[in-house]
């Protein structure tokens, strides 16, 4: 081969070469920037896996580096890598993740996904859903852990009291209408079930926890209605109940690996009536994580449920329906 043949050869591949890794540092740019959006909206995050196709010029295990599980060598060394070849080329780095704590507590929120996708607002300590018809929340994820300080503490924030933890969430004010959309946050029965939480953070180290209303109509056999106080001008139904889902993770020992434990989380489910003296426990108003997506129309994703931990005495799940009425067909 003569040398103006070789030196055609060689520019032809040096120009392939150059034009393949642009596009594969391009390609990697992209899905650094949609991981990190990802973390930042909700939104993005459950439409995450259509702009997974829109981004991706090379395959990838999307997931495996969303959740820092990566598996294949090729996504491990492109997390390491490219992020310092891109600082190598254009000499400034890849500017992802301006508030760390808060992408953190983000992802780690939604880590058993979102019960509905209306009107979710992202705080550094929790996501929580509005809904416009109540004026009210629908629901707020939580999450605890069990520090070294030998306290429950809440992701991004301490845990402090229940009634100021769910005030500016589920209450609207001061005055005496406000204050009947959250009676049960002041029952024994339910800080009884908040230390309940606060054990099992201690006992298993994360516990993952979903809270919201329930309005469950009245009737008279022919004609149902819902509750309502005057707040402001607007008048606003009541919460007849408040449920609470647990998620508790195990943490791991020494020996056992994550893959391991991986279907050890279990699920409990709690329906507490908001108002009211009654007395018992908290145990007594076990249920079935099916009665809170009939009684308020959400649902919690199957794919990333745990099990749900049964009554060792009997294999069962006590169910006590007392004081819920049946919403009718």
């Amino acid at each position: 081969m003569s040398d103006p043949q070789r030196s055609f050869a060689m520019c032809a591949v040096f120009g392939v070469s150059g034009l393949f890794c642009g596009a594969f540092v391009q390609h990697e740019v992209s899905l650094m920037h949609l991981f990190d959006a990802i973390k930042r909206d909700p939104y993005v995050y459950l439409h995450r896996h259509r702009f997974y196709s829109i981004f991706s010029t090379f395959s990838t295990d999307h997931e495996g580096r969303l959740w820092n599980r990566a598996t294949g060598l090729k996504d491990k060394l492109c997390q390491e890598l490219v992020p310092r070849l891109y600082n190598a080329l254009l000499g400034k780095p890849l500017e992802v993740e301006e508030n760390a704590s808060s992408v953190a507590n983000m992802l780690d929120l939604i880590k058993y996904g979102l019960p509905s996708a209306e009107g979710l607002l992202v705080h550094r300590h929790c996501i929580m859903s509005q809904s416009k018809e109540m004026s009210s929340a629908k629901w707020i994820i939580e999450h605890f852990r069990w520090t070294d300080r030998g306290e429950a503490e809440e992701s991004g924030n301490g845990n402090g009291s229940d009634l100021q933890r769910y005030k500016d969430v589920f209450l609207l004010g001061n005055d005496d209408g406000s204050a009947a959309m959250g009676k049960v946050f002041k029952r024994r029965i339910w800080h009884e079930l908040e230390q309940y939480v606060t054990a099992k953070t201690r006992e298993c180290g994360s516990v993952y926890t979903y809270t919201g209303p329930i309005y469950m109509p009245m009737g008279d056999g022919q004609m149902w209605w819902l509750e309502c106080k005057k707040l402001d001008t607007t008048a606003r139904p009541i919460p007849t109940h408040y449920f609470k889902v647990l998620i508790m993770e195990s943490q791991l020992s020494e020996t056992e690996t994550e893959t391991e434990t991986a279907n050890r989380p279990t699920l409990e489910a709690y329906i507490i009536k908001n108002g009211g003296r009654g007395a018992g426990s908290f145990r007594n108003h076990r249920h079935r994580i099916e009665d809170i997506e009939r009684y308020t129309g959400l649902s919690f994703s199957k794919d990333l449920q745990p099990a749900v931990l049964h009554d060792e005495s009997n294999g069962t799940i006590h169910i006590d329906l007392s004081g819920i009425n049946d919403v009718p067909s």
